[in-house]
């Protein structure tokens, strides 16, 4: 059996940016080697920002860093552009 846990906060520093923070952690998270559940534990870290330079784009950048025992790490660092029509 596999357990796990999250918590996210987002925080609104003005009208139009946003920061938030997450972590996760448990067991079977990326679920990577053939191994039981209590093998497999782990983490994630992430965080990010958004900002909405118009009523409809909005600029977006992250990043997250998670490792799976007994050996699987994973590193992202994400920009993003969305527009609205």
């Amino acid at each position: 059996m596999a357990h796990w846990a999250t918590a996210r906060a987002n925080i609104a520093v003005q009208e139009r940016f946003n920061v938030w923070a997450g972590v996760a952690a448990g067991r079977r998270l990326f679920d990577i080697h053939v191994l039981p559940a209590v093998k497999q534990s782990g983490f994630i870290l992430s965080a990010g920002l958004d900002f909405r330079v118009f009523e409809n784009v909005k600029l977006k950048a992250s990043w997250s860093h998670s490792e799976e025992r007994p050996n699987f790490i994973k590193r992202s660092l994400e920009g993003a552009l969305s527009i609205r029509f």
